[in-house]
């Protein structure tokens, strides 16, 4: 169930996310509404999580994934740039990621 709930948190996270870096560039309410109703999710999910895996385990994971998740949608989505250190600093995030789940 942990990963189920983390799947959830990460991708209402990713599209608050989404929908928030939309309201910046169209000033258009509903995208803040939408980013606030995912954010809520988020919320939610996140307490669903932690029933299954202490706090620093889940948010370790949580917190890599959605910033690495965010990046891709920042690069693909948003055509934004990416600087060879800061996907060197991403790799390192998911490494991480990796030896914290690793038992």
């Amino acid at each position: 169930m942990f990963w189920i709930y983390l799947t959830a948190t990460l991708v209402f996270d990713v599209v608050g996310m989404t929908f928030a870096k939309k309201y910046v560039l169209y000033n258009q309410n509903y995208f803040f509404v939408l980013a606030l109703l995912s954010f809520l999710a988020v919320g939610f999910f996140m307490i669903q999580m932690l029933r299954f895996e202490g706090i620093a385990i889940a948010n370790a994971i949580w917190a890599g994934m959605t910033v690495t998740a965010t990046l891709l949608i920042g690069i693909l989505y948003f055509k934004e740039q990416v600087s060879l250190l800061q996907i060197i600093g991403i790799m390192t995030v998911l490494v991480g990621i990796v030896m914290v789940e690793w038992k």
